[in-house]
């Protein structure tokens, strides 16, 4: 989903303030200020957890670079893995 889309998404949150406004019922004007004050915190939260995991993937990627040179293959430009033990019973 790209940022257009979101900001789309949430667009009917701007005319909540009109809505309120337009409401004679105190409860239901209560429900709504729940509803967004709900919203705005799963959108806080979601921000929060993408930066996390976009964090986590530059720290993992970085970790890259400290290997050494020896390592790397200029054909395939990335880094050479240990082959797996083929023998795992080690007998």
């Amino acid at each position: 989903m790209n940022k257009n889309n979101i900001t789309h998404k949430y667009d009917c949150l701007n005319n909540i303030e009109q809505i309120l406004q337009q409401c004679n019922d105190d409860n239901i004007k209560n429900l709504i200020i729940d509803l967004r004050e709900l919203i705005f915190y799963q959108m806080h939260e979601i921000r929060d957890q993408r930066m996390q995991i976009i964090s986590s993937q530059h720290k993992n990627a970085w970790k890259q670079y400290d290997r050494p040179m020896d390592q790397y293959d200029y054909l395939t430009r990335s880094y050479v893995d240990k082959p797996d033990r083929t023998d795992t019973m080690g007998c």
